[in-house]
């Protein structure tokens, strides 16, 4: 992907803003994250599903912005379940960072457990891991 220098900083610059932001902010804004979280993964999943339909970029844009409003809607409704996501997330960031730091590839069976350990812990310790998770992955 090639963007210009111009627009390289300019997301460069947007995601350190909203990084900073989910870093410091994260509990109380909570809800947001997870209207945020469920766009962009609705929006991929439905821009690429577009895409592979159609092969036209119109069509991945337009299935993309739908995908986005029903994956924040979906999102935001089912807060369990966001908050659930969000623990098994923090998980399988916590596997790819102890994987990493040993020099070890990633073995997908490991990051899928320790995603669902993630999530379990984020359902028990609900507030404690929100507030650890939003931290974690906006810095």
């Amino acid at each position: 992907m090639n963007l210009p220098h111009q627009d390289l900083n300019l997301v460069i610059g947007l995601g350190i803003i909203i990084g900073a932001i989910q870093c410091f902010f994260g509990y109380r804004l909570f809800k947001f994250v997870l209207g945020l979280t469920g766009f962009i993964v609705g929006g991929v999943l439905a821009a690429s599903i577009g895409y592979e339909m159609s092969q036209k970029e119109v069509v991945a844009l337009l299935s993309g912005l739908v995908g986005g409003v029903i994956g924040a809607a979906l999102m935001v409704a089912l807060y369990f379940v966001g908050v659930f996501l969000i623990g098994a997330f923090l998980g399988g960031v916590v596997g790819v960072a102890l994987f990493a730091t040993a020099g070890i590839n990633p073995e997908l069976a490991v990051l899928l457990i320790l995603g669902v350990i993630g999530g379990v812990v984020a359902l028990i310790f609900q507030k404690f891991m929100i507030i650890v998770s939003t931290a974690f992955i906006g810095a």
